[in-house]
């Protein structure tokens, strides 16, 4: 089932999704955080919508992980936008998410030679859905499995950060695996 949901400030309206497919400017429901399971992910959302304002996608320069609570740190991600497409690097990625995933791949290319299963999971989804939209994406469901195979469900929120000429250069966004712990990346590590 596809909700669409779009968040309004103002005047500019950024639709934010749940589900798999995009459906842009479907709906005029005033989505709040209470569409987000996860707090850590409330709270980036929160301040997403502070930089934002009535002024349109946040710009990059106004962002810093420092003013969000370092419990949220951990899972959260920055992915630069290169050559104005659905091209994507990783510039931060949070220790939980290198924990589950079983490597860090802060400055690889979001493409199959740097970072295999990447074009077929659900994080590379929301980013081109971010991409393709300029607004905040969010879905929460069953994992693709094709990067962290041990995953089965995946909560992941990711919004457009401006250059100063107000074109998308970065993504901001945080992800948490429900029902998955530290406990598990120990245990699979460890190999039991």
């Amino acid at each position: 089932m596809v909700r669409s949901i779009v968040l309004v400030f103002g005047r500019v309206s950024y639709p934010l999704i749940t589900g798999m497919r995009v459906r842009v400017g479907m709906s005029d429901t005033l989505c709040t955080s209470n569409e987000i399971r996860c707090a850590h992910i409330k709270a980036l959302l929160d301040h997403w919508k502070s930089l934002a304002g009535r002024s349109g996608l946040p710009k990059r320069s106004a962002f810093t992980p420092l003013d969000l609570p370092p419990v949220i740190w951990p899972r959260l991600f920055l992915v630069d936008v290169l050559e104005g497409s659905r091209n994507f690097r990783a510039r931060l990625v949070g220790t939980y998410i290198v924990d589950v995933h079983g490597r860090d791949v802060t400055g690889c290319r979001f493409n199959e030679e740097e970072f295999p299963g990447i074009t077929a999971s659900v994080t590379y989804r929301v980013l081109c859905d971010v991409f393709d939209s300029q607004s905040p994406q969010h879905y929460c469901g069953a994992s693709a499995k094709s990067i962290a195979p041990h995953v089965e469900e995946i909560e992941i929120l990711a919004c457009p950060l401006a250059d100063e000429s107000g074109a998308l250069s970065t993504i901001v966004g945080a992800v948490d695996f429900p029902g998955y712990s530290l406990r598990n990346v120990i245990f699979r590590s460890a190999g039991i």
